[in-house]
């Protein structure tokens, strides 16, 4: 049986979770009736994940294990992960036992309905309050700014079509929010709702790391939306005006229009705004220029080791 199903998972310092997460991914996976891989990708753990790991491929011939030569991130573990993919559907899932593998199964017999991408609507979460309300905060953000009815843009766990992102990784490209990139595809996406776990640790996002999360994925979607274009083109007629009030203000105390104490507030302020402007301008360059992890033929990771 050819492989259909690639289950991908990055993993750092889970081993605690990683025996029960394989077991039960291995059940789910069986239970769909098509051919499945599961990628455990070891993104420099400094526990014994990986030794587990390397005994969960000896247990099941379906497990491969990529083993990174350092720490490079979730976002790097998830791409050697689809670009070392057998399968023509990938699933991303986290290693914390945070998701449940069984919903898996829905979202592959949603998918048969004709959509490219079907991922999960977390309910009844088991997150603390304040996640909760920072979740909710987020998502009705986004949907405003995106003007898309997505219901849980925090939620990546789900099931897409590889044929997504071929185009992207054969030119040495991968995108780093992959909800936006299938929003600019057009791709026919749908949500249902998936089991929201409690967690086995802590969580090693916090509260001002999923802040710069939320700023960072916020700064992308208005620099690739038509919403986007309109705002930083107001902010360019700004700078303009801005700098023009500096120079009068600046005639304007040379020539004893204004008092010095004025114009020297005034000039403090508009100065303030223009520094201001200047650093949204540096943010803005910089997401533009990291929207696509660009890696020309050379992915973003060294690999030690492969087993399967």
């Amino acid at each position: 049986m050819g492989i259909v199903l690639s289950i991908i998972v990055p993993v750092f310092n889970e081993e605690g979770s990683l025996p029960e997460l394989c077991e039960r991914l291995v059940r789910a996976a069986e239970t769909t009736g098509r051919g499945y891989e599961i990628l455990l990708v070891n993104d420099g753990s400094r526990d014994r994940t990986y030794d587990i790991m390397k005994e969960l491929r000896e247990k099941h011939g379906t497990v491969r294990v990529v083993d990174f030569d350092g720490r490079f991130g979730q976002h790097a573990a998830l791409l050697a992960g689809i670009i070392m993919s057998r399968g023509e559907l990938v699933c991303p899932i986290d290693a914390d036992l945070q998701n449940d593998p069984g919903d898996v199964i829905p979202m592959l017999e949603k998918l048969e309905e004709g959509y490219d991408v079907v991922k999960g609507v977390r309910v009844k979460r088991m997150a603390p309050w304040l996640r909760k309300r920072y979740s909710f905060i987020a998502n009705k953000v986004l949907r405003l700014l995106v003007n898309h009815e997505v219901r849980d843009y925090g939620c990546h766990f789900g099931v897409y079509r590889k044929s997504l992102f071929r185009g992207l990784i054969d030119k040495g490209r991968m995108p780093k929010h992959i909800l936006l990139y299938a929003f600019r595809r057009g791709v026919k996406m749908a949500e249902i709702p998936v089991k929201d776990l409690k967690r086995r640790d802590t969580s090693r996002y916090k509260f001002l790391s999923l802040l710069k999360i939320f700023m960072e994925v916020v700064m992308t979607f208005l620099i690739y939306s038509k919403k986007g274009y309109a705002f930083f083109e107001f902010w360019l007629v700004m700078s303009y005006v801005n700098l023009a009030l500096v120079l009068v203000m600046s005639l304007a105390a040379v020539f004893d229009r204004l008092s010095a104490s004025v114009a020297s507030a005034a000039l403090f302020v508009l100065l303030a705004l223009g520094l201001g402007q200047l650093l949204a301008h540096l943010m803005v360059r910089k997401h533009i220029l990291e929207y696509d992890m660009e890696f020309g033929g050379k992915p973003p990771y060294r690999i030690r080791e492969i087993l399967g």
